[in-house]
């Protein structure tokens, strides 16, 4: 189970990442294997929960309003006992000073608003209509009624297109009316259904497998897929320009002013840097150290040779001007070098 853990980690970063791109189906698909791979990994449960709360927060049920009852996780018609137990779990998975992940703060106001509507009962009754109302709005319209007289069934026969265009204008009208979007309450996935068999009834998940009612949901869609806009992290990381040493502040407080430096405690100015990481923590790399010099070579024991070593080296020139021998030889006596072989 161990050798599983890095692999899991590796997989939440992933996760992260997709989630900071909007990718919610690829966030939630590396997830779901951090959790196959090491199920007690830290920062599962918290991640999990932040891609739950923004996939529900991108369903637009009211064409603006979002799905709040989905953020919070519980039932249209659970009681309030109920939605507050519900938002004390949460506001502890994701408050930013608990939570380390991206995107915290941005899940965590979302949670906390979540609950101030629907704690509300006059604004909860309110929701409780636009989203009646909108449902309604989103039925299909019953087919017109079959005309019994032949000279208006053979009017409107002459007026239709032939058969081949007809059907191909009846399934393209079917394809646009006759599938909806639903959500899976366990898993927060989004799928695509077909409206006479499965809205409103208990259907699989083709994801997770597990059975839930698919009620119709309206998110936000870009590409295809659920888009929820990010705002800035809440903190950012820095270099000391006097240790090189990296650390982490609060953006609001930090960000391009004068900063003292956790580690050596000088002063500099913290503009934002974006190092390696690794395993949630930034890694740097530093050049080899320089190769050490080398040591002299050992000197031979000898007086002679040592005293010649020693002897500054004179150019010939100063030889050749010597007025006498005698000084000449004063200057070899000096060094130790005696002329005898």
């Amino acid at each position: 189970m161990e050798c599983n853990k890095e692999d899991a980690r590796k997989a939440i970063q992933i996760a992260e990442t997709k989630l900071s791109q909007n990718d919610h189906n690829g966030a939630k698909r590396f997830a779901s294997k951090a959790k196959t791979l090491y199920p007690t990994l830290d920062g599962l449960e918290q991640i999990s929960t932040m891609i739950d709360v923004y996939v529900s927060a991108s369903n637009k049920t009211n064409g603006s309003e979002s799905d709040w009852y989905g953020v919070l996780g519980v039932d249209p018609l659970a009681e309030e006992e109920t939605l507050k137990k519900q938002y004390k779990k949460l506001a502890l998975l994701l408050h930013p000073d608990k939570n380390r992940f991206n995107g915290a703060e941005g899940a965590f106001k979302l949670v906390l608003h979540a609950w101030s509507l629907l704690s509300d009962k006059d604004k909860r009754v309110a929701y409780d209509h636009k989203r009646k109302r909108k449902e309604k709005k989103s039925e299909p319209k019953p087919p017109p009624r079959a005309e019994r007289s032949f000279k208006k069934k053979e009017k409107r026969e002459r007026q239709e297109p032939p058969a081949g265009k007809e059907k191909e204008a009846s399934s393209k009208k079917k394809k646009v009316s006759s599938t909806f979007w639903t959500m899976c309450t366990h898993c927060s996935t989004y799928s695509e259904h077909v409206r006479a068999y499965y809205l409103d009834r208990n259907s699989f998940c083709p994801f997770c497998r597990g059975v839930f009612v698919a009620t119709e949901k309206f998110p936000e869609m870009v590409n295809g897929k659920p888009f929820i806009r990010f705002g800035p992290p809440r903190t950012f990381w820095t270099m000391c320009t006097h240790c090189l040493t990296y650390s982490e502040h609060v953006r609001a407080d930090r960000l391009d002013k004068d900063s003292p430096c956790p580690f050596c405690s000088r002063v500099f100015v913290a503009t934002e840097k974006f190092p390696e990481m690794l395993n949630g923590k930034p890694f740097i790399r530093f050049p080899p150290p320089p190769p050490p010099k080398p040591k002299p070579q050992g000197t031979s024991g000898s007086s002679t040779s040592d005293a010649r070593s020693s002897m500054p080296r004179t150019p010939c020139s100063r030889f050749e001007d010597l007025n006498s021998t005698h000084e000449a030889h004063r200057l070899f006596s000096r060094s130790g070098w005696t002329g005898v072989r």
